[in-house]
């Protein structure tokens, strides 16, 4: 019987430890409003939530649903760490393009007329990528989205 409970408490602060990770946040609010909306026509759930139940500290100050999408993302951590590793990716080279485009404006308030033009091609380029990347990020999200379906549904 301690084992069980060892076990039980072991996958309780592994899951908390997801709840709270900020680099899995993206992807756990997308699991979570993914289970929302299947709620209704979902078989699954109810027994989903029976499993998780037991797992949920009486005084948690995380809701229900942020519960069972870690449940789902820790089950199912195989299906979703190339989709959580492409993400970080993808968030971390747009938070490098914020920063490189700040930089420019900077340079642009500071530079001379004959160096603008050279500027706002820096510019448009910058931003070329980070529309690509925010829409690769929207792809990766949705194909999370898809996954979450399939295991809920």
């Amino acid at each position: 019987m301690t084992t069980c409970n060892e076990k039980s408490k072991g996958v309780q602060k592994e899951l908390l430890r997801i709840i709270q990770s900020n680099d899995i946040q993206p992807i756990l609010e997308i699991i979570a409003i993914t289970i929302d909306e299947v709620r209704a026509d979902s078989k699954q759930l109810p027994q989903l939530y029976n499993r998780i139940c037991p797992l949920i500290p009486a005084r948690s100050k995380y809701n229900k649903r942020y519960w069972m999408a870690a449940y789902v993302l820790y089950y199912s951590r195989a299906q979703f760490k190339e989709l959580l590793d492409a993400l970080k990716k993808v968030d971390h080279e747009i938070r490098k393009l914020y920063k490189y485009l700040g930089n420019l404006e900077k340079k642009d308030k500071r530079r001379k007329r004959k160096d603008v033009l050279s500027l706002e091609y820096l510019y448009s380029m910058t931003l070329e990528n980070l529309y690509e990347l925010q829409h690769n990020r929207k792809v990766i999200l949705e194909e999370v989205k898809r996954i979450v379906r399939q295991l809920v549904e």
